[in-house]
């Protein structure tokens, strides 16, 4: 006793030893559902957002901004691809999950992992990330043994790594060019549009007959684009690292132009923490590169009219309940905001 998906979409049970082969769902249903699905779920963040933020204020509301979302996810899940329902998407699409291979529809708890890695997968990676970073990277530091120093370059190596994907702008870097490969990869193939159903191997398959000029919408075009993106900040990348070799050597010439020996370097006198704490009131680096909101480190950096920094998102979060700066109270026109890069 096998369980099948029927021609309705209905799961239902067949004493067949063979499986049918269920056409699979054009690339378009797939990425118009797709946008439904996230149409969907920004309305049920708003719904949650407002609710909160009347609650316990916009404060409150910016420091757990990562999490409402997260949770909002894993409660849309839940209500539909969890129960065994198809996802609002989905069901305006007309097509149905399957699981690859066997083509049936997938178990509890395939749905399971596929909701745990769609909502928790990139923040479970970077704790596991930062939590084999700091065994690593701590511990005694001595001298290798001769046997030991493949051992030590290669840990360095790894601790490196896990450096880049610990580091909030790096990670969002890594996780950006992820995503335009996944994404090149689907505009050529039409398999798995998003990486969680590629690690599941959950397909789709349509729950409505389907003309066969349907099943290929001609995509390869936009998976020449994105590959042509790619090469160009590929090749942005490497020039920006080379020249900021290059431009190393320039960092250890005075002011006036003559170069100073590296032996003396040493001999430069260094400003204590005292003398900067006198000077200036940046003697704690982390609470100046802070967004004052949502208490975190301050991600694409934005300035208001006034000259105060603040997070993209939490800046327009705030003037669009209440324009005005949040520090200095200043009235602030929303359309002036600016981003600030390379800072």
């Amino acid at each position: 006793m096998t369980t099948l998906l029927s021609a309705s979409g209905l799961v239902q049970p067949t004493a067949s030893l063979t499986t049918p082969t269920w056409p699979l769902a054009p690339p378009a249903d797939i990425l118009r559902s797709n946008q439904k699905d996230m149409y969907y779920q920004n309305v049920l963040y708003d719904r949650v957002r407002q609710v909160v933020q009347r609650r316990w204020g916009t404060r409150f509301y910016m420091r757990h901004e990562k999490r409402l979302r997260m949770g909002t996810n894993v409660l849309y899940y839940m209500l539909t691809t969890l129960a065994g329902t198809p996802t609002l998407g989905e069901e305006y699409c007309s097509i149905l999950q399957m699981q690859s291979g066997t083509q049936t529809y997938p178990g509890l708890g395939r749905r399971v992992l596929l909701i745990a890695l769609t909502v928790g997968g990139p923040s479970f990676l970077v704790w596991l990330a930062e939590y084999y970073r700091r065994g690593w990277s701590g511990g005694n530091i001595s001298k290798p043994c001769k046997g030991q120093e493949n051992t030590s370059l290669l840990r360095q190596t790894l601790v490196k790594v896990l450096d880049d994907v610990t580091d909030p702008t790096r990670r969002s870097q890594i996780l950006e060019h992820w995503s335009m490969l996944h994404r090149t990869v689907f505009y050529f193939f039409g398999t798995y549009y998003h990486l969680a159903k590629r690690l599941t191997r959950i397909r789709y398959t349509p729950t409505r007959p389907v003309h066969p000029s349907q099943t290929r919408m001609g995509y390869e075009i936009l998976g020449v684009l994105l590959l042509i993106q790619m090469i160009v900040k590929l090749a942005q990348a490497v020039r920006q690292s080379s020249e900021g070799i290059t431009a190393h050597p320039a960092l250890s010439q005075s002011p006036l132009g003559s170069t100073i020996p590296m032996e003396n370097v040493s001999e430069i006198p260094h400003t204590t923490p005292t003398d900067q704490s006198e000077s200036h009131d940046y003697s704690s680096t982390t609470s100046f590169e802070k967004c004052t909101l949502c208490l975190s480190f301050r991600q694409d950096t934005a300035a208001t009219p006034c000259g105060h920094l603040f997070c993209w998102t939490c800046v327009f979060e705030w003037c669009n309940n209440k324009a005005e700066c949040p520090l200095c109270r200043q009235s602030v026109d929303i359309t002036k905001i600016v981003r600030v890069y390379n800072y």
